[in-house]
């Protein structure tokens, strides 16, 4: 995992880089923001389409607002919503995040590649968000 700066408004964010693999697959609720997920297929060049995915920067925000669950961490693309990181999943990207903050780095989000992806045959495709980080590597 590499570690990049990038100023964010006021603040540096860390965007992270991973191996390329976009293992990362346990982004959750994606089905609640279809609407969005299809938003940003639509909008990216048909060429970069063409084959059911499409590639992005995400943006891991904390969110301790969240009604259901306060170290909830949902998942931006396109600054859309179109996810979140599992329940059960979350103390490892809050270790990673709480560990930029202490270099000066934004502790609320981090920054990655994401990779929307379906099937590109079906009319009505179940979409999928995979990152190309995962913080216990």
């Amino acid at each position: 995992m590499g570690l990049f700066r990038k100023k964010a408004a006021d603040r540096d964010i860390a965007l992270l880089s991973g191996s390329g693999n976009y293992a990362y697959r346990n982004v959750v609720g994606e089905s609640h923001y279809r609407k969005e997920l299809m938003q940003i297929i639509a909008q990216a060049p048909a060429e970069e389409r063409e084959n059911g995915e499409v590639f992005m920067q995400a943006l891991l925000v904390k969110e301790p607002t969240n009604a259901f669950d306060p170290k909830a961490i949902m998942v931006l693309v396109d600054m859309k919503k179109v996810g979140y990181i599992g329940r059960d999943e979350t103390a490892p990207f809050h270790r990673l995040m709480n560990d930029m903050g202490k270099r000066g780095l934004s502790s609320d989000q981090v920054g990655c590649l994401a990779l929307i992806g379906w099937n590109e045959k079906n009319a009505d495709p179940v979409i999928g968000v995979r990152l190309d980080f995962d913080p216990t590597d």
